[in-house]
Formats: C-alpha cells, sequence, structure tokens
C-alpha cells in the first residue's frame, strides 16, 4: 500500500464508483499512517470537474487536465489512455507514431477507396441500415480488451434513436453458422500470434457471403492507428445511420435511478427490491413488467425456457453479471455464454456490472427495439463500507442492479433478473445446469 500510485481518472468527476473507491483507498492509507496520503495519488480529469477539486484538496501528486471536448469514449489517444500507459512502461513515441500515421490514411485528401475508417464506418452503418447490426469482434488472445473497448466506443456512439450497432465483443469462437444472417464481422489479429481457429471461421463466413473485414497488428504499438481509425469508423457509422456519434442521452437515466434507490436505502435500511417468484437451487427468480405474465414460475428450467423463448429474429441475449470479475467467474459465465449461444443461435453478449454501465449500457437504452436482458446478482462473501457513506460496495452495487432493472423495464424489454443467494461461484454453477435443463427439449430457433 505504501508504495501504491492510484490513478483517479473521470472524466466528470462525479463517477460514484470511481470517487466511492478513491475514498476507500484514501481511507486505508490514512489507517496504514501514511504521511501526505494525497501523493499517492494522480487524477485524469476535465478542468475545472469535481475530481480536480478533490485534487486540490488533498494534494495529488499530479493531475492530468484532458481537453474538455473529448469524449470518454474517444479519450484513448488522449491523458486518459496515455497516462496509463506510460506507468506500464509502453512506448508512447511509437504508439502515436502509429496513430499519425493512421490519421494520415484517413485524410480527406486521400482516395476513399483507400481510406480504411472510411470502408469499415461504411461497413457497419450500410450493415445496420439494412438489418445487419450485429457487429461480431473477433480476435486473437492479446486484442481480446480491444475487443472490449471498441464494444464501449461502438455501442455508445450508436446506440440511440431507435438505432445503433450492436457489438458482441469477447467469447469463445463458436461455429460460424451462428453468426450467419443479420451481422458483418471484424477479425483482428496480432502477427505472430496463432489465429488458425480465427482463419478457419474467416474462410467459412466468407463462403456464406458474410460481410466481413480482417484487420492485422504487426507489433501491439499499432494499437495507436486502430484507437484512430476505429473512432473516425465509428463517427461514420454515425452519419451514415443519420445520429450525433456524440452525445449519449440515455447513460445518465440509470445513474438517476440508482440515485434513488441509494436514498430511499439510506432513509429506509432497506433495498426496493421485489419478492422473488420463485426460489430454486439457491437462485431467486425476479421478473418484471412485460415479462411477469408471459413465463412459467413452476420451475427455475421452465422460467429460463420460457424467458429464452420470448426472443424474436434479430434479437440478441445480454448476460448482465454483477459478479466479481476473475478468472473462475469468467469461466463459468464464458461456458454459460457458449451454451447459450450454441442452443439459441442468437449473438450472446456478455457484461460485467456496473463496468457496462458506462460502456454498452446505452444502445440497451437507446438503440433498437430488440435484445432480451438477464441481469446476474450475488450475494457477497465479503463486504467493504464505502467510508463517508451509508452503503457499502456490495450495496452499491445491487443499487446499480436494481436501477438499470428499472430503466430497462420503464422500456418494455424482457428481462430477467437471477439472485445468487449462495454466491456467485455455486450460483454460476446452478445456473448452467439449469440452462441446460431449459434448453434440453427441441427449442424454437430465434433466426
Amino acid at each position: 500500500m505504501r508504495r501504491t500510485l492510484f490513478v483517479v481518472a473521470s472524466k466528470s468527476g462525479k463517477t460514484l464508483e470511481t470517487l466511492s473507491q478513491y475514498f476507500c483507498f484514501l481511507h486505508h492509507l490514512n489507517v496504514a499512517g501514511v504521511r501526505l496520503p494525497g501523493s499517492s495519488f494522480v487524477a485524469i480529469t476535465d478542468p475545472g470537474s469535481y475530481l480536480a477539486q478533490l485534487a486540490a484538496e488533498y494534494s495529488f501528486r499530479r493531475t492530468f487536465f484532458n481537453p474538455a471536448d473529448i469524449g470518454g469514449r474517444y479519450s484513448a489517444l488522449s491523458y486518459f489512455g496515455l497516462v496509463p500507459a506510460a506507468l506500464w512502461g509502453v512506448d508512447l513515441h511509437a504508439v502515436l507514431d502509429s496513430a499519425v500515421g493512421m490519421r494520415a490514411a484517413c485524410a480527406p485528401a486521400g482516395q476513399a477507396s483507400a481510406n480504411p475508417a472510411l470502408e469499415l464506418g461504411a461497413l457497419m452503418g450500410a450493415g445496420a441500415r439494412n438489418g445487419a447490426d450485429k457487429l461480431i469482434l473477433l480476435t486473437t488472445p492479446a486484442l481480446a480488451s480491444l475487443g472490449d473497448w471498441i464494444e464501449q466506443l461502438v455501442a455508445e456512439s450508436t446506440g440511440k434513436e431507435g438505432k445503433g450497432v450492436v457489438p458482441v465483443a469477447g467469447g469463445t469462437l463458436l461455429a460460424p453458422e451462428i453468426f450467419l444472417g443479420g451481422c458483418v464481422v471484424a477479425a483482428l489479429r496480432l502477427e505472430g500470434e496463432n489465429a488458425s481457429r480465427l482463419d478457419a471461421i474467416g474462410e467459412s463466413l466468407k463462403s456464406h457471403g458474410v460481410p466481413s473485414v480482417g484487420i492485422a497488428l504487426g507489433r501491439p504499438v499499432g494499437l495507436g492507428g486502430e484507437f484512430f481509425k476505429w473512432e473516425v469508423a465509428t463517427a461514420v457509422a454515425g452519419a451514415v445511420l443519420g445520429i450525433n456519434p456524440f452525445d449519449e442521452p440515455n447513460v445518465q437515466e440509470s445513474k438517476d435511478a440508482t440515485a434513488r434507490i441509494l436514498e430511499h436505502f439510506q432513509s429506509s435500511g432497506h433495498l426496493p427490491a421485489s419478492a422473488p417468484r420463485l426460489v430454486e437451487r439457491g437462485i431467486e427468480l425476479h421478473t418484471e413488467d412485460i415479462v411477469r405474465h408471459r413465463i412459467s414460475t413452476l420451475r427455475l428450467s421452465e422460467a429460463l425456457r420460457t424467458f429464452l423463448g420470448l426472443g424474436q429474429p434479430g434479437d440478441y441475449l445480454a448476460v448482465l453479471a454483477y459478479v466479481d470479475r476473475n478468472e473462475t467467474h469468467g469461466r463459468a459465465l464464458e461456458a454459460l455464454r457458449a451454451t447459450l449461444g450454441e442452443r439459441l443461435r442468437l449473438p450472446v453478449l456478455l457484461g460485467y456490472g456496473p463496468r457496462y454501465l458506462h460502456s454498452i449500457g446505452q444502445l440497451f437504452k437507446g438503440g433498437p427495439p430488440a435484445g432480451l436482458f438477464l441481469i446476474l446478482t450475488a450475494a457477497k462473501v465479503e463486504d467493504v463500507a464505502v467510508p463517508g457513506a451509508k452503503y457499502s460496495f456490495a450495496q452499491l452495487q445491487m443499487a446499480q442492479a436494481l436501477g438499470d432493472l428499472e430503466s430497462l423495464g420503464r422500456r418494455n424489454k424482457p428481462v430477467l433478473r437471477l439472485h445468487l443467494t449462495r454466491g456467485a461461484e455455486d450460483g454460476l454453477t446452478q445456473l448452467r445446469s439449469a440452462v441446460e435443463q431449459a434448453l434440453s427439449a427441441p427449442f424454437p430457433a430465434s433466426g
């Protein structure tokens, strides 16, 4: 703890999770007797933000003021991306040289047919306008986190006014037929990695006429160019769709709902969660509005079967898990995702809460009128109080899950919440078993 440097990054300076974590670590530094604990922190924020005020008040080691006109998801090549990269020892000159080279390749003075951002943006935008609104992101392992970044950029930028590109990032490389119909594919590789499985899927997709693009990076610093290309391409896709790719009109809804729920909790001492409709295998089932009268609650497997049967052609399934993001849970969720994708023949998105609220969550609320949403919450083995607040981190996380549930329900989205009362590890095992049982009988394809 005494030798740790904490980077606190928030454009607005008011992101609830970021501030809660900051005050938690500040508390631990004070308890450890660290003199001048503020010197253990650096801030990255916009000028005049609340975080900028905190940084001055607590004498942070350094504050990096980012240009205020750069949106958060477009900030990979600003201080938000470059400061952490420098701390990791990345060659920033090489990264920025790559970005400058891509800027030249994408300049309006060049030929449109040779403009990589224009090609990519047109593929996404035209695909979405013509019913192929799923962007399947296939990557070799070293570029998996790039897929997560693209997911946020594309979803938050294009998912509004009932339109959008639905990015499907991460996960096991599934059978090609799952991707057929209603999608375009981007396959990203780092040269030198084993990409045989990626190549096989690419060839199969090409033979079926699925629109696709292949992107190869010669070395990791080439990410600078990819950041620039995808940012411009996403703006182009927004123009094709006729929306503003630089606003995010629906992100605040879940934040406001969370704030109301926390206020209720601090005044009443309990969270406003509904009574479970069913309890089985240590899993509580909660339904809302549109789903309440359309699914069976005789058994957990039947509830899941009838809920998943609500899917329509062109839909996707989003599994939104408010569990610790660790290797054990990751394997369990990816196995669940693979089972659902292979059986339903639907794109299955996987998001960790509350992270997804700041990434793909905008698309869920403002994007195309599609999607089934399975929210997973879990009892916590350990919990930590948020210093200065009347709630803990687990209670904050639950409030965020309930807030998003409320926002999705308000839009009549099919949403189901499963609470794992015996914790995430046992609960995910039981859930996968219930899903396999639910889908063991012949199941009507959605597409």
